[in-house]
């Protein structure tokens, strides 16, 4: 335990039934502000989502963080987990169509907030061995709450238009309060306190990782119905071949080598998960409407705006996790950090060449992530057969 982040290694708790149906609640949220991107997938929009998704991220961690540190079955923070459901639907209701919250919605997200303070001050009283750790998010989420709690009353105050002015600046300001803590004091706490059980929240985060991505690729049938046909079958399969290659790739990449042990690493893993939800629900998002575009049967479409930029995301967070991860073998680190190189690539050569067939890079990533999930197969194939 030289540089150990947990004390119950061996413990190997399990995910209880009632963690799994939160996690469920919080990706219908997270899908229901993916339709608000896919209504209007420009960069305002994509400002907006992505601060909302990464509210959402933090709530999510910090409950999650609850369960792990102090695993004792709550009846108390049962209840308020609920009420922290309700809130956070009403939350992500309220964004409209520009994908900006109305004064509830910044209400909402605070309560939310105040939900995780009364969590963890209870814990701060009863274990005492963890009481730094868990005042420590007691202050952050409490400066979160009153953070968008305050925006809330600025946002019933002032008119439409000065609401709408103000919103993104209000999410901007809660967010960095809330981001800066989490990942420096709050994630040096959390390693550092040998409380952490590393088998719940490795399955926790894959768990979330598996719904998300199952559920944000839901969200292309259920859009499809509406239309009642398939207007371009092969971005259709398409589809589903990459939704495939994400979850074979962070199951064969990142799930097998173990958790980060260190305060520097396990902020990367954190970080690499956020950036991995929120290019999963962008790259859905593309897919779907590729998938809705008018063109039939043609692959590379006369106009387009939709470059690699989503599956540039994905392939980014999946090296940041390798590289977070001390076991994962570095054939495995250089396959992903190539792949994220040519998506790369293929983003500057989209905004850079003017005249690029429309929809060319969304086809070309694609399929670049197929063949990495092919070729990571291969790589943890000869790992495990040298192990």
């Amino acid at each position: 335990m030289s540089e150990g982040v947990s004390g119950q290694e061996s413990s190997g708790q399990r995910v209880i039934w009632f963690e799994l149906f939160y996690d469920l609640i919080i990706v219908a949220a997270v899908a229901l502000v993916g339709k608000v991107f896919i209504k209007s997938p420009d960069w305002n929009t994509t400002f907006l989502v992505v601060t909302s998704l990464l509210v959402l991220f933090a709530i999510w961690l910090l409950t999650t963080l609850s369960h792990s540190l102090f695993p004792a079955n709550d009846p108390v923070r049962m209840l308020l987990v609920l009420v922290q459901m309700m809130l956070l639907s009403i939350s992500v209701l309220s964004l409209g169509k520009t994908g900006l919250p109305t004064w509830s919605g910044f209400a909402a997200a605070g309560a939310a907030f105040l939900t995780i303070t009364l969590i963890f001050a209870r814990h701060a009283r009863r274990a005492a061995s963890l009481a730094p750790v868990a005042r420590s998010i007691v202050i952050v989420s409490a400066s979160g709450a009153g953070l968008l709690c305050v925006s809330g009353l600025l946002s019933a105050w002032l008119t439409s238009r000065q609401s709408s002015q103000l919103a993104p600046v209000l999410i901007v300001i809660a967010l960095v309060a809330l981001l800066i803590p989490m990942t420096t004091v709050v994630v040096t706490k959390v390693a550092s306190s040998g409380g952490l059980d590393p088998h719940h929240l490795q399955e926790r985060f894959g768990l979330f990782v598996i719904i998300v991505l199952g559920e944000s690729f839901v969200g292309l049938l259920a859009s499809l119905g509406n239309v009642g046909s398939i207007p371009s079958p092969p971005f259709f399969i398409l589809t589903f071949i990459v939704a495939f290659s994400i979850w074979s790739i962070y199951f064969s990449a990142v799930i097998p080598h173990g958790f980060p042990r260190t305060p520097n690493r396990l902020r990367s893993w954190m970080l690499g998960h956020a950036l991995l939800v929120l290019s999963i629900v962008a790259v859905a998002v593309e897919f779907a409407d590729l998938t809705l575009e008018e063109y039939g049967q043609s692959l590379v479409a006369p106009h387009g705006t939709w470059t690699a930029m989503p599956m540039l995301g994905v392939m980014t967070a999946i090296t940041i996790l390798s590289y977070a991860l001390p076991t994962c073998p570095q054939a495995m680190r250089r396959l992903q950090a190539a792949t994220a190189a040519i998506l790369l690539m293929l983003t500057v050569a989209d905004y850079v060449i003017a005249d690029l067939p429309a929809n060319a890079s969304g086809l070309a990533g694609g399929l670049l992530l197929a063949a990495d999930a092919a070729a990571t197969a291969i790589v943890a194939r000869r790992s495990t057969a040298r192990a």
